[in-house]
């Protein structure tokens, strides 16, 4: 029951986070020489990203409405990119959902601070685990016990390990870019194996508009892509994260890294 792409933030250090970066220079239309040399981190856009993930991990209550395109290079070296939508439920920070859907496959997650499902609805199948913790736990522990990476958990994890901010190479501010009716500042990082661009909203509340991973350790840099739409004014029922399983439903077990 593979649930996600894999786009992560802590595979650099973190295993996760990459962006399609040509340089400052060329995006902005300027010539770019052998001389030019590698921009250095700057301290405030570090610090943006990872401002902007404590406040995603600080919110009592939201919803993300994502779109999401992920690509995948052929051994010919065709590239395709698959869409998925994915919607995240999440509240008072030990509770989730996460719906990803395309129109040949739908995954569903559920947890409520006691235990993880995840649900397959045209297979029927789903495996459940217990954990107790905050969501941003679980996300880790999916990733590092069963290999599974949630969508778009870059978004909560970055920042949350000292080696977070010593696994960036690069770092710098853009410009703004209008995504959605909405001024979002662009910021380019890179890491030892991916590269990634955050567009962070400028209004108040600083929360995510889209986000870029380049994966520099295939020679394909196969890409992922996303644009969000994050409400934080929501009524979210508590039964919405608890998994009641269906009569026909067939329980199957978790695999994990090891096995």
């Amino acid at each position: 029951m593979d649930f996600v792409v894999k786009q992560s933030a802590r595979g650099l250090g973190m295993a996760r986070v990459s962006v399609l970066l040509a340089s400052v220079a060329s995006i902005l239309g300027a010539p770019v020489t052998a001389q030019d040399a590698p921009p250095a981190v700057d301290p405030a856009a570090l610090q943006a990203l990872f401002d902007m993930s404590e406040r995603m991990r600080g919110l009592d209550s939201f919803t993300i409405t994502a779109d999401i395109a992920s690509e995948v290079v052929l051994v010919t070296g065709e590239r395709l990119t698959s869409i998925d939508q994915v919607l995240i439920d999440a509240h008072k920070g030990t509770n989730l959902r996460i719906e990803k859907t395309s129109p040949t496959r739908e995954r569903i997650f559920y947890f409520n601070g006691e235990s993880a499902t995840l649900w397959g609805p045209v297979t029927q199948f789903y495996a459940t685990t217990a954990f107790s913790g905050t969501n941003a736990d679980l996300i880790a522990h999916l990733s590092q016990t069963f290999g599974y990476e949630v969508p778009l958990s870059d978004l909560f994890l970055l920042g949350t390990g000292t080696e977070d901010a010593e696994a960036v190479t690069q770092a710098r501010y853009i410009r703004p870019a209008n995504i959605g009716g909405r001024v979002c500042g662009q910021f380019a990082y890179r890491f030892e194996n991916v590269d990634l661009q955050m567009w962070i909203d400028t209004a108040e509340g600083g929360l995510p508009c889209a986000y870029q991973i380049v994966d520099r350790t295939d020679d394909a840099s196969p890409t992922f892509f996303a644009t969000l739409e994050v409400e934080t004014i929501v009524n979210l029922d508590d039964n919405r994260f608890t998994f009641v399983p269906p009569e026909d439903a067939i329980a199957i077990q978790f695999e994990t890294v090891a096995e």
